[in-house]
């Protein structure tokens, strides 16, 4: 892991866009500006803002992208000759080796009966189709809410026949 670690340091820091330049300058203007806003506001502001702005203005901040894509490039290259990165790759390769190997005992582990059905998830595809065709309107989600909120309101008596199903 060490390797890793080191790596990781010493790699170089990767070149960003235009307009991520852009906002790093401008977000603490607007935020000494307009400090009630939330980080989603500024960042809605923000691109509002880039989006506002001339392709002349515009400019400015590709010509910076452009000059971090040259830098990382450079250290990147010189980055990828050292030492670290060629240990670095080794250990890689090392790894891959034995995930191949551990994909293996995956194959076997498909062949593995799987664990049995909960009393509840025997509740929800039984119920699913009937709650689906009196409300159609349900979303995904809502319908998720709907069969807990149902399940929790069953009585121990009925949610025996679900317990037995699932034990069976």
């Amino acid at each position: 892991d060490s390797i890793s670690d080191e790596n990781s340091k010493k790699k170089p820091k990767r070149n960003i866009s235009a307009f991520m330049h852009y906002s790093k300058d401008s977000r603490g203007g607007l935020k000494a500006s307009q400090p009630e806003l939330t980080f989603g506001e500024i960042a809605k502001a923000m691109s509002a803002n880039w989006k506002a702005l001339s392709s002349h203005e515009r400019a400015v901040w590709y010509a910076k992208a452009s000059a971090d894509k040259e830098r990382f490039q450079k250290d990147m290259a010189q980055y990828k000759d050292s030492d670290q990165y060629a240990k670095w790759q080794a250990k890689q390769m090392e790894e891959t080796k034995s995930a191949a190997s551990d994909s293996i005992s995956d194959e076997n582990s498909k062949k593995k009966p799987k664990r049995n059905i909960s009393a509840f998830m025997h509740y929800s595809k039984d119920s699913r189709g009937g709650l689906k065709a009196s409300q159609p309107e349900l979303t995904f989600g809502e319908i998720a809410k709907a069969m807990s909120a149902n399940w929790k309101a069953l009585s121990s008596h009925e949610r025996a026949v679900w317990y037995a199903k699932a034990s069976a």
